[in-house]
């Protein structure tokens, strides 16, 4: 028998950044890495591969390159499962964390909660980074900044994975997709060495 419970729409979810992406690999490393004589004339060619490249990585890998800052917001913190309203409400058991969903995090600037400043503590090391707040609340937001602070910081695996799949979509310009590019040249294979572990 139905008691007309209906369930409560999605946390509405945002990460988003103002900063521009940069890749760590320039225009001239990259010729080099091709073995092409570098020209400057092709620089915005060869950075559309890289970028098209360090796009997909942050994307699928959960991982950020050199540093940005970045806003993450939830509508209200965040639950396990679904929740319902009407007769006899169902109520989701709240997350005992919230994940940052980018890696790797220096530094949390802030964290708001129903527009008030919210008291908090983090765990920087996880995988995925973690806040925890002191209070629940609705309208959440919080600021900070991932990836790495020098080109030097970054694994050399995910520096390789770029050039693998900036290569690949090179050498079949006009002839493949970005994922079967991320496939195909092997840097999926290559960034999984470096791959996001959840933490227990």
């Amino acid at each position: 028998m139905s008691n007309a419970n209906q369930r409560v729409r999605a946390n509405k979810q945002s990460n988003v950044t103002t900063d521009t992406l940069v890749s760590p690999v320039t225009p001239e490393e990259f010729a080099d890495y091709l073995g092409l004589d570098y020209e400057p004339s092709d620089d915005i060619l060869l950075n559309s591969f890289l970028l098209t490249s360090c796009s997909y990585y942050i994307a699928h890998m959960n991982n950020e390159l050199l540093s940005r800052d970045y806003t993450l917001k939830f509508d209200r913190y965040p639950s396990q499962g679904d929740s319902f309203t009407g007769l006899s409400p169902i109520y989701a058991n709240l997350e005992p964390w919230i994940d940052i969903p980018l890696y790797p995090v220096s530094v949390i600037t802030s964290v708001d909660v129903d527009d008030d400043v919210a008291t908090f503590t983090d765990d920087l090391s996880s995988k995925p980074p973690r806040v925890f707040l002191e209070n629940y609340g609705q309208n959440i937001v919080i600021t900070y900044t991932a990836g790495y602070a020098t080109k030097s910081d970054i694994p050399h695996n995910i520096i390789l994975g770029i050039n693998m799949m900036a290569g690949y979509l090179f050498e079949h310009r006009g002839a493949c997709d970005i994922g079967n590019a991320a496939k195909q040249s092997g840097a999926m294979s290559v960034w999984g060495q470096n791959a996001m572990i959840l933490s227990l």
